[in-house]
């Protein structure tokens, strides 16, 4: 089922829904990312264009890993990690709501079947949760709460 771009085009779009649903719920639950006010306009830049050279490589270079078994385990592992998100307050980790950001985005270049994601989309992604986490901490914001409720000042 993996061996065709459209499949593994909407299994990613759909994994992605699933994170900003499961992102949302987890805010509600009380685990919120470690943040320091805004992002920085490079962030959103960085992220939006690692989105779209990610979904270029999903059609040039994706396949089905061992007949799509190990595309099937990725969906497996991002749903796994979308649903550790709801409780990520709860894990031992300091700010782990970012550390399964990263996670998730590791995840979903097995799900498209290109190890070329790794570059494109995962090492863009976590160099931007690398700074929220760097910038939270540089506040003064404890692991899994915003920088903002502790009065700290917005950077710009």
């Amino acid at each position: 089922m993996f061996q065709w771009s459209l499949v593994r085009v909407l299994a990613v779009s759909l994994l992605l829904g699933v994170w900003g649903i499961a992102e949302g719920l987890g805010a509600l639950l009380g685990s919120r990312r470690a943040r320091a006010g805004r992002r920085p306009r490079w962030s959103h830049f960085l992220g939006f264009a690692s989105l779209i050279v990610f979904y270029a490589q999903i059609v040039r270079d994706g396949h089905a890993w061992d007949g799509g078994a190990a595309n099937e385990g990725g969906v497996v592992a991002a749903l796994a990690l979308a649903a550790l998100r709801l409780v990520a307050r709860a894990l031992p980790l300091p700010d782990p709501a970012l550390w399964l950001r990263i996670a998730f985005f590791a995840a979903l270049p097995v799900v498209a079947g290109t190890p070329l994601g790794w570059l494109g989309l995962t090492l863009p992604q976590a160099l931007i949760a690398l700074d929220e986490m760097r910038r939270a901490h540089a506040f003064g914001a404890p692991a899994g709460r915003p920088a903002r409720s502790q009065g700290a000042p917005l950077p710009r």
